[in-house]
């Protein structure tokens, strides 16, 4: 079964868009990646999950604005086909229900490798940058 081809003439990148107007919606499916990060089936792909989530809080929020549109709505796009429970292999079969997600994320990961590569640099910039101005502040009695 081709996952990806399905995914992309299914309705996710729509979605994606209308969540993208709507910072209620944005702020509900970043919860949510939140607690799949800890599913078990998600094991193989926990750190890209991990990364898109961190890129779309960070452009949701306004934090990191170096990125292409139509590369956000993919990310979007992506985390949404997570978090919902029916999509092309609905999550409640055990042992199946994950491994289309799995797949559309390892597939989404590709597909945004400079967008992602670019994001990580930035990332590690900001943390170096908070770590420097944690260091900076004078000790509270």
């Amino acid at each position: 079964m081709n996952y990806v081809k399905r995914f992309l003439k299914g309705p996710w990148l729509r979605k994606a868009a209308l969540y993208v107007a709507n910072p209620a919606k944005m702020k509900w499916l970043l919860q949510e990646a939140s607690h799949y990060c800890g599913r078990k089936g998600l094991d193989a792909v926990r750190s890209e999950f991990a990364m898109l989530s961190a890129m779309v809080r960070d452009v949701a929020s306004g934090t990191y604005t170096g990125y292409a549109k139509s590369n956000f709505l993919l990310a979007v796009a992506a985390i949404i086909y997570v978090v919902s429970p029916i999509d092309i292999v609905p999550d409640f079969l055990v042992g199946l229900g994950l491994l289309d997600d799995v797949a559309i994320v390892g597939w989404a990961m590709s597909k945004l490798g400079e967008e992602v590569d670019k994001y990580q640099a930035f990332a590690a910039k900001k943390a170096e940058a908070d770590a420097e101005a944690e260091q900076a502040m004078p000790a509270a009695e």
